[in-house]
């Protein structure tokens, strides 16, 4: 599918969306496109990033997040944010196929929670319809319940670091980020709203705090605009990975979006305390939106300043006429053009060519090209009102160089005062690079060079330039990564590009930097165009006669409450002399403010000698003083004196080298309270440390608040195995777990967090339906006597088949089920496959032994009541009289809404008679009677 094959003939709000979507991801393209209020510095420097990223690595993720909130249904009633997705995911997909590169792309959107739309997977002309289908979806999805910044953030953060590749030195990734409306939580009303969307969430500083009012519900928000924009905080941590954030938002409803822009660019308001790396943007109005996303599609060639004219009435006049001239410098050239009234004509009239060409919108035809002269005239309808035309130099240059009119026609006379306005972009590709040759070393106080530039283009390919030729000038930088940049050359002339001299100063921090190249265009006719930016990682070596210390990340892996980290080491070469100077802290939680940085080498007198030409290593562990859970992300600053200097004159003679570090910080275990309580027991007696050990593995008993997704659907078991097993229904998130962390609703399959009876049992998440039996893989499994199924506390990555009671004790070879997968929310399809694998191993057997044991316990004398539980809660295995629907063991209505939408978990069947019953007949094999709901009222059939 190419971008001519999808229609945009949109309304103009619908317009403005599209190309927000578009302006914003073709940073990473190349290509000009429309635009609305000039992106800010900040947004033109992090697009600028981006695109050299992907020119330097050619690879790139692409993270969609789109809104689904309920006030889309106002907002964007004709689902336009469909429509402009579709487009942006064609354009990419023409991005990459044009230059060579690859961009993966995975799509997701959010509300109360993050739901998977489409998984990791490199956008193709052949994948792009598979993309298209699954963004299609999102028409039917505008009735999320709230707008949850702080969720979707972190949860799509995670999901683009996870995707990274380990061996890549810079990962380019963005995220698109769409929404209508502000950080907003609602209050939790209902019970169904409850076990829905849960009904705490785990937002530091309010993870006990149920959002059950208006006033909570505040609070809890206020608490994460705390922790988006704290210190260390989630923009921080964006920031930090270098995930580019641009966020899109359709304003109106005096909705507040400042929030959203100060996270991408700290601007309205100050966001966090690194240097910010997004783009905000926001759509309104098509005719501003059109010229100034036009500005943003290509950073690195800005637009001409805007040409406004009204229009011509009835035929083409020269006073109205938009003019430009180009020269036989200038390869290609993107206009964009707007009109504030629908109906008008456009004409183009190229030099040389006799007569206009006329470009009018038609619906049925938004693009195509159009001949005027020599030139073809690619030329693409946004809305009636916009649209855009590239053009490129033809071969022997007719019809280009000279002047150039655009005229704006209303043919009825019904807008005479129409305003019309062009931008015009000249696009430059071309670029300066370091030539191919012998390494270079770059090394602090040293001369480097003379280094020969060579000129690419946009896909790395030599370039050479045409007679005439441009005007070029050269502008070479380094940037360290604590963000000391040093300008080492200004304004090279083109015919000196072949021997540069470089020096770095004796200041400049060794270690990890980026060589940042920026070449200035000034064409034949004297325009100047924007500088194009390139990018390449480089290490930056100490002075002479200093030690050389490894420039790669260290990992610290876990840290358990305030216990130091396991020993990690950094090589290190000779000659000198180094040492553990302290730790930085970028990323960690709210608690944190600070870590140690320990080793035997932690002084100028202890430090780490090392000989000419010989290796050492230096060993380092990190420690937290609090007891906290989050990641830490900062750099361990190591000194570094030249050999042979006195102990007591190295601190003066030191250079700082920095090393970044990564680490995880989690509480101590639950064992060591437990182990407490029980030792704090034996004072009391024999029987009551048993009973307070009990209560003590009941309180530790905890369902996880990370996000989870899940689904449910129809399978069947019999000889031949577990058959239906495909998820073609959308995963369902997991809403955070309820009544302190012990209640949770996955798929609408109620579930309770309980310890084991038993000393060494392992606690487990037991379904409460008494109408089901089930059985969960290991580490899960299944209750002795009531048979209901019991998953691993963790949930994800755990698999369950549940059956109803009554078909799981008859004789039927093959029997219907319901299979429950329950993943984490950012889990990759070979994951989910993975899991369906093992359910398809290890599902029949253990289905086989559970219909065994439903059987016995259908033969059996009818037990007495169970007795109530100790510690609260429902009790399994009964039955309300008359055999309705067993009450919701969370309270409520009996018949909770499935998260997905459409119908209820299916009603219990009526309690096993004490004799033995006749066997069940299969509800697949057709009669009456059926336990199991029909097709048409089973809500995961499609």
């Amino acid at each position: 599918m190419t971008l001519r094959a999808i229609n945009t003939a949109l309304p103009r709000r619908a317009t403005a969306l599209l190309l927000v979507c578009l302006g914003a991801v073709l940073a990473l393209t190349g290509l000009a496109v429309p635009a609305a209020a000039a992106p800010s510095p900040v947004g033109t420097a992090a697009l600028q990033d981006l695109g050299a990223c992907l020119a330097d690595q050619q690879q790139a993720d692409v993270l969609l997040l789109v809104d689904e909130s309920g006030s889309l249904g106002r907002t964007d009633p004709d689902d336009t944010r469909v429509a402009a997705a579709q487009l942006l995911l064609a354009r990419l997909a023409d991005t990459a196929a044009r230059s060579g590169a690859t961009v993966d792309l995975a799509v997701s959107g959010f509300s109360a929670g993050v739901r998977g739309a489409l998984d990791w997977s490199p956008l193709t002309e052949g994948s792009l319809p598979d993309a298209s289908a699954a963004v299609a979806d999102f028409a039917g999805r505008d009735d999320g319940f709230e707008t949850d910044y702080w969720t979707a953030l972190t949860t799509a953060r995670q999901q683009l670091v996870d995707h990274r590749d380990p061996a890549s030195t810079r990962p380019c990734q963005a995220l698109v980020l769409f929404t209508d409306g502000q950080y907003e939580l609602s209050a939790r009303d209902t019970d169904a709203e409850r076990r829905q969307y849960g009904e705490t969430l785990p937002i530091p500083g309010a993870e006990g705090v149920p959002i059950t009012s208006d006033d909570a519900a505040a609070q809890v928000a206020e608490a994460g605009r705390s922790d988006l924009c704290r210190p260390g905080g989630v923009a921080d941590q964006l920031r930090e990975d270098r995930i580019l954030l641009i966020a899109l938002g359709l304003t109106g409803d005096g909705v507040d979006l400042g929030l959203l822009g100060s996270i991408a660019e700290s601007a309205p308001s100050p966001c966090g305390q690194a240097a910010p790396y997004g783009l905000f943007l926001s759509a309104d109005d098509v005719q501003d939106l059109v010229l100034a996303f036009d500005a943003v599609g290509d950073p690195a060639n800005p637009p001409q300043p805007v040409d406004e004219k009204g229009v011509c009435v009835g035929a083409v006049c020269p006073q109205q006429a938009h003019t430009f001239t180009l020269d036989a410098s200038i390869t290609s050239i993107h206009l964009v053009g707007t009109s504030d009234a629908a109906g008008i004509d456009v004409f183009v009239q190229p030099p040389g060519v006799p007569q206009p060409q006329l470009l009018r919108y038609d619906a049925a035809r938004p693009s195509g090209v159009l001949p005027a002269g020599a030139v073809g005239l690619d030329y693409t309808w946004y809305a009636d009102g916009a649209f855009s035309v590239d053009a490129s130099i033809p071969a022997g240059g007719a019809n280009w160089s000279g002047p150039w009119r655009v005229v704006f026609v209303d043919p009825t006379g019904q807008n005479p005062d129409a305003v019309t306005r062009t931008q015009l972009t000249i696009q430059a590709d071309l670029a300066a690079v370091v030539g191919p040759g012998a390494p270079v070393e770059w090394r602090v106080g040293e001369d480097v060079g003379p280094l020969s530039f060579a000129l690419v283009r946009s896909d790395g390919t030599p370039a050479a330039l045409g007679d005439p030729a441009p005007t070029l000038a050269l502008d070479v930088a380094l940037r360290a990564d604590d963000g000391t940049e040093a300008v080492l050359a200004t304004a090279v002339p083109g015919p000196q590009l072949g021997a540069v001299r470089l020096t770095v100063p004796a200041d400049f921090p060794p270690g990890p930097a980026e060589l940042r190249t920026s070449l200035a265009v000034t064409t034949v006719s004297g325009q100047v165009l924007q500088p194009q930016v390139r990018t390449a990682q480089v290490d930056v070596l100490p002075p002479l006669g200093f030690p050389a210390v490894s420039a790669d990340p260290v990992d610290f892996g876990r840290l358990e409450g305030t216990e130091p980290s396991d020993t990690v080491t950094i090589p290190v070469t000779g000659p000198g002399c180094v040492w553990v100077g302290s730790a930085t802290l970028d990323v960690h939680p709210a608690g944190v403010d600070e870590v140690t940085a320990t080793s035997p080498h932690g002084s100028a007198e202890e430090c780490l000698e090392v000989a000419e030409g010989d290796t050492g290593e230096l060993t380092v562990q990190l420690e937290s003083g609090v007891v906290e859970a989050g990641d830490l992300q900062g750099d361990l600053v190591l000194r570094a004196a030249p050999e042979g200097v006195d102990a007591d004159e190295r601190e003066a003679r030191a250079v700082d080298v920095r090393v970044a570090y990564a680490a995880e910080l989690v509480r101590p275990a639950d064992t060591g309270v437990l182990i407490g309580v029980f030792l704090a027991a034996l004072v009391v007696g024999i029987g009551l440390p048993v009973l307070v050990f009990l209560l003590g593995r009941r309180i530790a008993a905890k369902l996880p608040d990370k996000p989870l997704q899940s689904t449910l659907l129809d399978v069947r078991v019999g000889p031949g195995g577990l058959s239906g097993a495909a998820p073609d229904r959308t995963w369902d998130p997991v809403p955070p777990p309820g009544g302190g962390r012990k209640q949770a609703v996955l798929s609408g399959v109620p579930v309770r967090a309980r310890a084991g009876v038993k000393l060494t049992e392992a606690g487990y998440a037991e379904v409460e339906d008494p109408a089901r039996v089930g059985v969960s893989g290991a580490p899960g499994g299944r209750a002795p006597k009531s048979l209901a199924a019991r998953l691993p506390l963790a949930l994800a990555g755990s698999w369950t088949l549940l059956l109803d009671r009554a078909t799981a004790a008859s004789d039927a070879a093959e029997v219907p089920a319901r299979l429950l997968l329950v993943v984490d929310a950012v889990a990759t399809a070979e994951q989910r496959e993975a899991l369906l694998s093992r359910v398809r191993a290890e599902g029949p057997g253990a289905v086989d032994s559970l219909r065994a044991a439903a059987r016995e316990s259908a033969d059996a004398p009818t037990a007495p009541p169970p007795p109530p539980d100790p510690f609260g809660g429902p009790s399994g295995g009964s039955t309300p009289p008359g055999g309705g629907p067993a009450p919701d063991p969370f309270g409520g209505s009996p018949a909770p809404a499935w998260p997905g939408g459409g119908g209820s978990w299916p009603p219990a069947t009526p309690a096993t008679p004490a004799s033995p019953a006749p066997p069940a007949r299969d509800p697949f094999a057709g009669g009456g009677g059926s336990p199991w709901p029909s097709p048409s009222s089973d809500p995961f059939r499609r």
